[in-house]
């Protein structure tokens, strides 16, 4: 359910009698002072009249005021809109404001929703665009907090978020620094601003080459450079379980669960230590799968083979020695037509068989543009994309796309891989 404003409730308008009552009496003014720290102090658990489960309005009420002083980086506001009692709620609490506070943000809401087996329990999920970056329902964390109504407040009383969910998202960063530029928005860690710095420049510098593809990247993309492994595995739930991702994009993480465009860029900051002069050939190549990834929203398939080829086309500077290599030899370890046909490039491949399998994908991407040009190339790749992959089924989309048969394109990439660098 999404986050509403609340007018009011009936535990509101008994604390508005009694509140009236004391006034009379003339304690107003020291039940106002006391009534905070008596939620603030961590020796003093909250107390009051009763204590029973929040009800939703009552839940989502507290949170819409928690979340409008989350906005505002207000701390004094976020610790009276939703106070915590009891040592796991107040780490949460606090864990929350101190990642989040400081990030640059055009929106910010939550979706809290009851957990049914579990009176007073609420999945609260907060959502927004990064300085105006992705989608207003990007995932930005997650937390399973028991809510209590306690006297005229709702309190948070426990943490109950699974232990995968608690770093999710933007909660794996332990200080997080933005950084802006018109082509990207990097999150990372203060040891790697500088870093981050150089890859905003490069970005901005490799954009520019998608318009290979005819990609003109019109808007930011959101870009997570991690100081180690373990928190690039803690943001994405897992992350990939293969070691060699270091550098890759990966879906947007909405509330809808709608796939978006541009994706997100995911980088290992460590693996790029000392590779100054090849960051704009890097973020030409996720840049590029970024802003493509919607071309095979409608396919049938979306190959990783044509990905990476059209990846590796735009990224540029690779020797194709290699390639020529095996084709000399009658590539068998690799067909072509095999190739395009795979789920995965790396799975159950060595390294160098995948650095062969994108000098295929790169050659044939570029092969298309030098003889046909970019509008059959898309159609060749879309095509492709919503065949069955089988050997067959590439041949009969090559001849429809393109004209001409299978042993006939075969024939005249193999002599157009001998003229690349």
């Amino acid at each position: 359910m999404r986050l509403r404003a609340q007018s009011g409730s009936a535990a509101h308008a008994a604390f508005v009698a009694a509140v009236a009552l004391l006034a009379s009496a003339g304690v107003l003014v020291a039940l106002a002072v006391a009534l905070p720290v008596a939620f603030d102090d961590e020796a003093s658990p909250a107390v009051g009249p009763a204590t029973r489960a929040a009800r939703p309005a009552e839940a989502e009420a507290a949170v819409d005021k928690a979340v409008a002083a989350l906005r505002a980086a207000d701390e004094d506001a976020w610790r009276v809109a939703l106070p915590a009692s009891g040592d796991a709620a107040r780490r949460a609490m606090a864990d929350l404001f101190d990642t989040l506070s400081g990030l640059p943000r055009t929106t910010l809401e939550a979706v809290v929703q009851p957990i049914p087996s579990r009176g007073g329990r609420y999945d609260i999920r907060l959502l927004g665009t990064l300085a105006g970056a992705g989608p207003a329902d990007r995932l930005v964390a997650e937390r399973v907090l028991d809510l209590e109504v306690m006297g005229p407040r709702v309190v948070a009383t426990g943490d109950a978020t699974p232990k995968a969910a608690r770093e999710l998202y933007l909660m794996a960063f332990d200080e997080p620094r933005v950084v802006e530029h018109d082509a990207c928005v990097i999150i990372t860690e203060p040891k790697y601003t500088d870093l981050a710095e150089d890859l905003a420049t490069a970005a901005g510098a490799a954009r520019g080459e998608l318009a290979m593809l005819g990609v003109d990247p019109d808007r930011a993309v959101v870009l997570y450079l991690y100081a180690t492994r373990a928190q690039l595995r803690d943001a994405l739930g897992g992350g990939p379980t293969d070691e060699r991702f270091e550098f890759f994009s990966a879906p947007v993480a909405r509330e809808s669960g709608e796939l978006g465009w541009p994706r997100d860029i995911n980088i290992l900051a460590p693996a790029l230590e000392g590779e100054d002069e090849w960051l704009s050939r890097l973020l030409a190549h996720e840049l590029t799968h970024a802003f493509t990834v919607h071309w095979f929203a409608d396919t049938a398939n979306d190959p990783m083979f044509l990905a990476e080829g059209m990846a590796v086309a735009v990224e540029g500077g690779r020797s194709y020695d290699a390639l020529r290599a095996e084709l000399a030899g009658g590539n068998e370890r690799l067909p072509l037509a095999t190739a395009i046909g795979l789920g995965s490039l790396w799975s159950g491949n060595a390294d160098d068989k995948v650095q062969l399998a994108y000098l295929e994908a790169g050659s044939v991407v570029l092969y298309i543009l030098d003889e046909w040009g970019l509008e059959d190339l898309k159609r060749w790749i879309l095509g492709v994309a919503d065949s069955d992959l089988t050997p067959d089924g590439v041949a009969a989309t090559t001849r429809r796309t393109l004209g001409v048969t299978w042993d006939a394109f075969v024939a005249g990439w193999t002599e157009y891989v001998q003229t690349l660098p």
